[in-house]
Parts: C-alpha cells; sequence; structure tokens
C-alpha cells in the first residue's frame, strides 16, 4: 500500500538526501518539543476551561448547558477519529475524520508555508471539533512521493505528535490517496495518479477502482467509498511508460497529469480524462481515510 519515501523525493540525489541528514534530526527533535508543549498547553487550557464552567454552574445554583457545534455532534457520535496529514505537493493540510464522517479539514494552498501553518491548523481543527489530541484514535501522514521539503516537515510533524500523545502512526502513499481523492460519481473505473519528478520523469501508479456492494451499509458511509486495486505499482518512470499501461478510459490526477496534459491528450485521446479540478491535486481528507 505504502511507497518507501526515500526512493520517491522530488529532484533530490542521495547525496542530496544524506547531507540533510544532521537538520532532519534536528528538526524532529525541536518538533517533538513543539508538539509535546503544544499537547500539554492544550490539556491545560480544557482543564481550565471545564473548572470555569463548573463554578459558573455552582454560582449560580444552576447545570451549565451548551449548544454543540455540528463537529462536536460527530465527534461523539463515535470517538473514533484519525488525524490526516498531507505536506507532499503545492496544496496540503490536515484532516480529521470519524466513522460517520469527515469532521473538518484545513488546506494549506503553499507548500513554502506548511512549517508555518501546518502545527497550527492541528490546534485550529482540534479546537473547532472541541477534541484534544488525547482523544484521536491516530495519526495517517502522506509518505510522498512528493516535495522533499514538505514531506520532511509533515513527517516530522507527525513523529512528534505521535510520539508526545503516544498515538499510533501510519503512513500512506500519496499517489493512492490522489487516486482516491480523484473519484467520482461516473468516473473511469481506473485511475492513473501522475506527480511530475522533473528531470523528465514522473511518479505514477495505476488503480483499478472496486465499487461498494449494493447491500452496504447505507448509515456508515465509509461503507460507500470506494476501494482500490493496485494494477501497477509506485514506479518513477519516464512519461511515454505510461501509455502501455492504458488500454480503455482512465481517470488521471496529480500535478504530473496537469503538466503534462497536452502530451497525454495527443497519446492517449479519449482515454485520458482528467480530474475535475477540485480533485486533481492531493488532500489530507483521503490520507485520513486511508489511514
Amino acid at each position: 500500500m505504502c511507497c518507501h519515501c526515500e526512493d520517491y523525493f522530488l529532484g533530490e540525489s542521495s547525496s542530496q538526501v544524506s547531507s540533510y541528514d544532521f537538520i532532519c534530526k534536528t528538526l524532529f527533535n525541536v518538533l517533538v518539543s513543539i508538539a509535546r508543549t503544544h499537547y500539554c498547553s492544550v490539556l491545560s487550557r480544557q482543564r481550565q476551561s471545564q473548572e470555569s464552567v463548573k463554578d459558573y454552574a455552582s454560582r449560580n445554583g444552576k447545570r451549565s448547558e451548551t449548544s454543540p457545534s455540528c463537529m462536536r455532534e460527530k465527534c461523539d457520535e463515535d470517538k473514533e477519529m484519525i488525524l490526516g496529514i498531507e505536506s507532499s505537493g503545492l496544496t496540503g493540510g490536515v484532516a480529521l475524520v470519524a466513522p460517520n464522517g469527515i469532521v473538518g479539514s484545513v488546506v494549506v494552498t503553499s507548500k513554502t508555508l506548511y512549517s508555518q501553518r501546518l502545527l497550527p491548523s492541528v490546534d485550529w481543527l482540534m479546537s473547532k471539533a472541541g477534541v484534544t489530541l488525547g482523544e484521536v484514535t491516530g495519526i495517517a501522514v502522506s509518505l510522498g512521493p512528493g516535495s522533499f521539503t514538505g514531506l520532511r516537515v509533515g513527517l516530522s510533524m507527525a513523529k512528534g505528535l505521535a510520539f508526545a500523545a503516544k498515538l499510533p502512526l501510519v503512513g500512506i502513499c500519496t499517489l493512492e490517496g490522489l487516486a482516491l481523492r480523484a473519484i467520482f460519481p461516473g468516473s473511469p473505473l481506473r485511475v492513473c495518479p501522475v506527480i511530475d519528478a522533473r528531470q523528465g520523469l514522473v511518479y505514477a501508479a495505476l488503480y483499478e477502482i472496486v465499487t461498494p456492494s449494493s447491500d452496504s451499509n447505507h448509515r456508515d458511509p465509509w461503507s460507500l467509498v470506494p476501494a482500490l486495486r493496485c494494477v501497477k505499482s509506485p514506479v518513477a518512470c519516464k512519461l511515454e511508460d505510461l501509455f502501455g499501461w492504458i488500454s480503455e478510459p482512465t481517470l488521471f490526477a496529480g500535478d504530473g497529469a496537469l503538466h503534462y496534459r497536452e502530451n497525454l491528450e495527443a497519446n492517449l485521446g479519449c482515454n485520458f480524462v482528467l480530474a475535475p479540478p477540485h480533485k486533481v491535486l492531493p488532500s489530507p481528507e483521503e490520507i485520513a481515510v486511508l489511514g
């Protein structure tokens, strides 16, 4: 399911990757410290808030009641929640999903801002959902392929949060998340996520969509989410190598599909189907769902 992130860094040679080791270890230690402080701070604020409500209720001789938001209601129905983190490309962010649906998400639209906005986005999302990091079941993070800098920020933050809150952490292949994101009602039954690797290469995979059975439990929204069967495992290859994969109408997604759109259309004709604009790039929601 997951591809090894070290093999798929965007435009980085092995010597360049190794030169970052010390920096990355330092960054990880710093983020662990930040995450631990952040986690303790959130717990402290929650305790203070609970105490102030109790004091107010006792002073006024009545029980204090609040109107929970729709996000809080979603969380209360089932405590199993997954935090998804996506930072592999031009767009990313964080998302929180529960068995009964998506609780909420925050989108970051520039990979240069991941180091500034990812962690505050987690804080904002948890605050709006009315939960703490300790109430989350686990964390899912995008492993790549993708931007070296973006992936390092996302992976370090995910490791720091998981370590601080003692949560399980799972890595998800970005290509698989892209494939799930691209699907829409009536889309082709095969999907090919393509990420531009520069230097004349792309990262790609081919998946077959397995539609839910007719007897799926319609009260469970995740039972209606299509499954993916891997037809071609994630590889780094030339764009021309993809042409031999495609023999029927296929849904394409990813910045590589956008960058090479004209070439793909010219060589694949009607077998090339581009995902809708809001589904063509990675999303933290699908990373959380796959987690």
